[in-house]
């Protein structure tokens, strides 16, 4: 294998046939990873990089398959469709471009009446309009992606655009700014300007539109998470976050941590698939996760163990403290120069460059099992799924992988498949289904109890996406669905609901690609067939006929 840091290529090649059998390449190594988005599907993963390339990732196997390098600037944001067959991204060299999925090319350009830098996207739900907002004239300008005309430009904030986001219910767009001001815009009616706007006691950095389109989230440079009904004009509750930043403290710091701590706030907010919770990151090594139902923080992940980079820890190392305080902040006579406030990127021209940790988007995924975060160190990515895991439910003695298989053995199928479900082995479980016999499919799901139901409906969706038995298993789902759809609909947890729902539309995908130009050659096939069939059955007829003919005319000389 060969590999290269500074264009982040890594390369297998097989000696015997001179030729690489493995090729992959991510972001340059001194571009950092800007922004992350789920295809709505969850099959894909997009990135964007201060290199300016689009990169798409197969989120199974982690492998970059295609790169888009249109961009001659940095990218802000990449989003996708709701259908998943665009992927658009928003540049600072003033372009917003849509990439088509099929074919792989740009095959839209939109861009402004005069010169700016985009540096938020959002797309509606339709997929008619692309809105983005600006960081030096101020403007939201909407788009039509069918046509590529400018069709609104949105004026009324008095400083940088930080966010904008679709309502995913109505016509509704919201923008936040460093003026301290939410306004929200009705792209479809005529009185877009007419709004009025929400204004807040803190600069805003991010933005959060729910699920429902009934409450957003903003942060604001007071470290605190704000949530309003914006349908009412109402607030509803504040967060403060202050605590849970885990600011750390760099070389070059004059000030400790906990002083630092007073200017720092997450930076991207996300809601997840259901609205119960909301994710955040900024300039610290935590991502945090909230509970909007209880209001509490319910989980803090730690993104990054690498002490290498800058700011990893609270305190300083007392080997670069001497008797006249922080060794990088004694002036001597050298020509290093100390970062000015507010800079994202230090000068890759020194010899020991030290990158900030920090988080510049985090996202869920559409299923709400998984999310992704753009980091200093690439994208990291967290998910509930975990196929190898041994999780037993409501064991007891007698439930044991033998008696699982004696229980087989003498044709229980459904007391055999529950007690595989409460031993929570995939392998066991799958041996049971697929010993089923396909007629006793219905009886045995038919009187399953609700609790096995859950459970049997996310093996399910683990078997669809991997498994050669498609039928089969859809047999499983269509009987749990005609018997149990009450459960199904009402006690199952909506992120399993979704990844059932999309394991399902990828399959009929993937066998649509192989069916359809089939379509016509097996058309072909089975009539040829038949008319095979009908000739040997003709044949057969006047065989009988002339043998019954013969036989009459030996009766008659007789």
């Amino acid at each position: 294998g060969v590999a290269c840091e500074a264009l982040g290529q890594a390369i297998v090649w097989e000696w015997q046939s001179e030729t690489y059998i493995m090729k992959q390449q991510s972001h340059a190594s001194d571009h950092k990873v800007s922004t992350v988005a789920f295809s709505p599907d969850e099959q894909f993963l997009a990135t964007g990089s201060s290199d300016c390339k689009l990169k798409l990732w197969h989120f199974s196997s982690g492998f970059c398959f295609l790169t888009f390098s249109e961009h001659s600037a940095g990218i802000t944001e990449v989003t996708f469709d709701k259908s998943g067959k665009v992927v658009l991204s928003a540049s600072l060299d003033g372009t917003v471009r849509a990439f088509d999925m099929k074919r792989y090319r740009n095959f839209r350009t939109l861009t402004s009446p005069h010169s700016a830098q985009f540096s938020c996207l959002s797309v509606d739900d339709a997929g008619d309009m692309v809105a983005a907002g600006t960081q030096d004239v101020f403007d939201v300008f909407v788009w039509s992606l069918k046509t590529g005309r400018l069709l609104e430009m949105l004026s009324g904030h008095s400083s940088s655009v930080t966010a904008v986001q679709f309502s995913p219910v109505t016509s509704l767009l919201v923008s936040t700014s460093l003026d301290r001001s939410i306004r929200v815009w009705d792209v479809v009616l005529s009185s877009k300007g007419a709004t009025e706007p929400i204004d807040l006691n803190s600069d805003i950095v991010a933005l959060a539109v729910s699920p429902t389109g009934k409450e957003i989230a903003v942060s604001t440079l007071k470290a605190q998470i704000t949530i309003i009904d914006h349908v009412n004009n109402q607030m509803k509750d504040i967060l403060d976050v202050r605590q849970d930043l885990g600011v750390g403290r760099g070389d070059d710091d004059a000030v400790t941590a906990r002083t630092l701590s007073a200017g720092r706030t997450f930076t991207c907010l996300c809601y997840s698939a259901d609205g119960d919770f909301l994710i955040a990151g900024g300039r610290s090594k935590f991502v945090c996760v909230y509970s909007l139902v209880h209001k509490v923080l319910f989980r803090k992940f730690a993104i990054s163990k690498n002490y290498s980079l800058s700011r990893m820890s609270e305190f300083l190392d007392r080997r670069k403290m001497t008797d006249f305080g922080n060794k990088n902040l004694i002036d001597d006579n050298t020509e290093t120069a100390l970062p000015l406030p507010g800079v994202k990127n230090k000068d890759l021209g020194e010899r020991s460059f030290r990158p900030e940790v920090r988080v510049d988007q985090a996202v869920f995924s559409p299923t709400g099992r998984s999310w992704a975060a753009a980091t200093t160190e690439g994208v990291v990515i967290y998910s509930l799924d975990d196929a190898g895991r041994f999780d037993p439910y409501m064991l007891a003695r007698d439930v044991t992988p033998d008696s699982v298989r004696s229980l087989l053995k003498c044709g229980d199928f459904q007391t055999s498949l529950i007690h595989s479900l409460k031993l929570g082995e995939p392998v066991l479980t799958r041996q049971v289904m697929e010993s089923t016999p396909v007629c006793d499919i219905t009886t045995v799901v038919c009187f399953l109890p609700t609790p096995y139901v859950l459970k049997l409906v996310k093996f399910l969706v683990a078997e669809l996406g991997s498994s050669h038995h498609i039928e089969f298993y859809l047999l499983w789902s269509k009987a749990i669905l005609l018997n149990h759809r009450t459960v199904v609909r009402d006690l199952m947890p909506k992120s399993d609901l979704n990844a059932f729902n999309k394991v399902l539309v990828c399959r009929y995908e993937s066998l649509r690609q192989i069916c359809d130009p089939a379509k016509y050659a097996m058309q072909y096939v089975s009539t040829v067939c038949e008319m095979k069939k009908l000739v040997t059955s003709q044949e057969g007829c006047s065989d009988a006929e002339s043998d019954d003919s013969i036989s009459d005319v030996e009766a008659m000389q007789i």
